[in-house]
């Protein structure tokens, strides 16, 4: 609610996320770090946010810090071995490469799931209206109807059945269909 601007909240969290990997994996071995797949998953919730722009605006920052990252510590004298500038293009092409093609995929997926949440948001929003054109049309019958599951038990008592019989639905439902109708368990339940 403090929140005014979500989608910039957002952007900004995934910049400060880059730079936090980026510290992670120059802190924890440079180029040979094990956490260089921490900037897949900044790709991938990019892509669940904004979906393909967010991906690849998240690839794409993830790439150049990845990239400077590897430029600075290869020519800095601290690192033990210094690899020749095609090695380090051919190192950052690989991770440019898995972090386009996790944001493409992402960034998909993320769509299908936004698609198939708004299609079972519309059902939803149909099956509510059926189900109280149900409860309206049951209720506004004039003979008394009652529904039971497989099992025998009330599940549905309607206002003329409360008037017939005097009970309330309240008291009925849940109760054996016998101990409201004698008799009617054997009618209606399969054999």
């Amino acid at each position: 609610r403090r929140m005014r601007h979500l989608d910039r909240f957002a952007a900004f969290q995934i910049a400060i996320d880059v730079g936090i990997v980026t510290a992670l994996v120059h802190f924890s071995g440079g180029r040979e770090s094990p956490l260089a797949f921490l900037y897949v998953l900044v790709t991938v919730y990019g892509a669940l946010l904004f979906e393909r722009w967010g991906a690849l605006g998240a690839a794409t920052l993830s790439a150049a810090c990845y990239a400077g990252l590897l430029l600075m510590e290869n020519g800095s004298p601290g690192v033990a071995e210094q690899i020749s500038l095609g090695a380090l293009a051919a190192v950052w092409g690989v991770h440019v490469v898995a972090l386009s093609s996790v944001g493409a995929l992402a960034s998909v997926l993320a769509r299908e799931l936004r698609r198939t949440g708004q299609a079972l948001d519309q059902r939803t929003e149909d099956l509510i209206r059926l189900r109280n054109l149900h409860e309206r049309t049951v209720e506004s019958i004039m003979s008394g109807l009652l529904t039971t599951d497989r099992g025998g038990r009330i599940t549905y008592f309607n206002p003329e059945a409360e008037r017939i019989t005097g009970m309330t639905a309240g008291e009925v439902v849940g109760r054996p269909v016998d101990s409201v109708i004698p008799g009617a368990a054997e009618l209606i339940l399969e054999p």
